[in-house]
């Protein structure tokens, strides 16, 4: 079975790749804090753990599952429909400068 930290790693680049901040601890088990910088700012922490002989993402905050961890496509893809809704970009450099 697939390793939770490397997972996580992944989802991490994927997540990063889209515009989001992501810190990836190495507690037991590894969490990995992801965070829009917004406006709004909006942060979320994931897991990852085995549920039914599978790894699979999930909120920790809530204790819901996000998706199977070898799809990290598709989690990356709900993680940023939750931090980055419809509507809202990632703010821009240039932008930021200004505030």
């Amino acid at each position: 079975m697939a390793d939770p930290r490397e997972r996580l790693e992944r989802l991490g680049a994927a997540l990063m790749a889209e515009g989001l901040s992501t810190r990836l601890a190495m507690d037991d088990p590894p969490l990995l804090h992801v965070k829009f910088l917004g406006p709004p700012v909006a942060q979320e922490t994931i897991g990852c753990g085995e549920r039914d002989g599978q790894l699979w993402f999930r909120w920790v905050s809530q204790e819901v599952l996000l998706g199977r961890a070898d799809d990290v496509p598709g989690a990356a893809e709900r993680v940023r429909y939750v931090l980055m809704p419809p509507g809202i970009s990632e703010p821009d450099a240039e932008s930021e400068g200004r505030r």
